[in-house]
């Protein structure tokens, strides 16, 4: 009836495993495997008939196998549980009678067990690490530099004397146009003086100047 019996057989995935086996420890009215418990297996199965050929570790190896196999339905292990009456003490004694007629099956269990044991363990491992969310560390947003002030518009300059309207222009010296004054820059009437005279161009003093040009 023994065989070897892989971990895919159970019929369940590895994330799943870890928490059938939290509940299979918890159902377990025996149960000291929890973690941070230091108690071995045969401490933990101390009130097991003793086995004078068998080891020990592989007989409760074998117990737990057989019950967490049971526990997830696998049938083979299904029937393995209930041909022990679902009693942990006659499992006890079929597995070491299993010992005694077949050491090779024996250790092959215990090894499975092993392994599944290892597979919850990695798997544990494996969930903590996904459900452990990183620490970013919070990034500081680069200086923004202020924008420029505004540049105030400046009116543009007027090339017309405001001594005058009509415009004369602005120079060393203005002359009416046509007349007799050298220049250098010259203007054409009639302007009206509003201001200072500068470049004299209202000789009659009227107010206003180059009327005839």
């Amino acid at each position: 009836m023994i065989r070897r019996i892989s971990f895919a057989l159970v019929a369940i995935s590895l994330a799943s495993c870890a928490q059938t086996k939290e509940e299979f420890d918890e159902s377990r009215p025996d149960s000291t495997t929890a973690a941070g418990n230091s108690t071995t297996k045969t401490e933990e199965h101390a009130d097991a008939p003793e086995s004078s050929t068998v080891a020990p570790n592989l007989i409760a190896d074998c117990v737990d196998y057989v019950r967490f196999g049971a526990f997830t339905g696998n049938a083979l292990l299904v029937s393995m549980w209930n041909d022990a009456t679902q009693d942990a003490a006659t499992l006890w004694a079929h597995c070491d009678q299993l010992g005694r007629s077949n050491l090779v099956g024996l250790k092959n269990m215990s090894a499975q067990w092993i392994e599944v044991e290892a597979l919850v363990e990695a798997s544990q491992a494996t969930l903590a690490t996904q459900l452990t969310v990183p620490q970013v560390a919070p990034q500081t947003p680069p200086p923004t530099n202020p924008p420029p002030a505004p540049v105030a518009a400046q009116a543009p300059s007027s090339p017309c004397d405001p001594n005058y309207t009509g415009c004369v222009p602005i120079a060393s010296d203005v002359d009416c146009n046509g007349g007799t004054g050298d220049g250098p820059a010259y203007t054409a009437g009639p302007v009206t003086v509003i201001g200072s005279d500068i470049y004299e161009l209202d000789r009659d003093a009227d107010g206003q100047a180059c009327e005839g040009t």
